[in-house]
């Protein structure tokens, strides 16, 4: 497994809107329930889980450095909670142990991503939920070749994800992650490549690249004078919808236990 790190709370960074909103779509799944972050990096979504009330969070990883940072996030949380290292592919939980488990940006990391699915099938209670996204390979890979991000084994299409999935769970929702149209092809998403643009796709990615170089501040107020909104989307700017999931840049799952 391919262990990668994004410093979602870095000043002027997109990612900690774009990976938090993928928690916060899924806020129902956690109040009252015995949670699993699983591969929960640097915290920011274990922390926010905490702040949901659930009865039990375990954040899990294999770096121990993720560990850290995630367990000093969580101290100040009033919530019964641990941090530990876990092998996704062979965990140390008893079966049936979770109510929820969120897999955020994980499975493309794994080589063998059936016997992680066929993991997590077994550690979730008989009524249990599964949230899962990941990138859509239609999306991020669109001339079918090896990922660009070197920390990413796959990048599987839509359809080819569903049909594993489906061998240890039922999909109650599969949809794709979006951002207004205003937001243009938004360059700072994987969905940035040239040949799936239109031209004036390419207009609004060289007005963006010339603004990113302004301060952060000053990118906001120049980009609300522009477009009507702030340089990179925020939370509630993102949306997850079932239609047109070919088109978004990460595809999202909602699904039941299996058997």
């Amino acid at each position: 497994m391919a262990v990668e790190r994004v410093d979602v709370e870095e000043s002027g960074s997109p990612w900690h809107e774009e990976h938090l909103s993928r928690y916060v779509y899924a806020t129902k799944y956690f109040s009252g329930k015995r949670v699993l972050d699983i591969a929960c990096g640097t915290g920011f979504g274990s922390k926010y889980i905490a702040q949901q009330s659930p009865a039990f969070l375990y954040s899990a990883d294999v770096s121990e450095e993720a560990l850290s940072m995630t367990k000093s996030k969580l101290e100040s949380e009033t919530v019964n909670f641990e941090v530990g290292f876990q092998n996704g592919t062979k965990t140390t939980f008893p079966d049936n142990n979770f109510d929820t488990i969120i897999s955020i940006e994980t499975i493309e990391h794994i080589d063998d991503d059936l016997s992680f699915l066929k993991e997590l099938n077994r550690i979730l209670a008989p009524k249990g939920t599964l949230i899962l996204s990941t990138p859509n390979g239609l999306i991020t890979n669109p001339d079918q070749g090896i990922p660009s991000n070197k920390f990413h084994v796959r990048e599987d299409f839509p359809d080819i994800l569903k049909k594993k999935i489906e061998e240890f769970f039922v999909i109650e929702k599969a949809a794709g992650q979006h951002i207004p149209n205003s937001y243009g092809p938004a360059p700072f998403l994987p969905s940035f490549a040239k040949p799936l643009m239109s031209f004036n796709q390419r207009v609004l990615s060289l007005i963006w690249s010339m603004i990113l170089r302004f301060p952060v501040g000053f990118r906001d107020v120049v980009y609300t004078i522009l477009r009507g909104h702030k340089f990179y989307p925020t939370v509630s700017d993102y949306t997850f919808l079932e239609e047109n999931l070919e088109k978004a840049h990460v595809q999202y799952y909602v699904c039941k236990k299996k058997g």
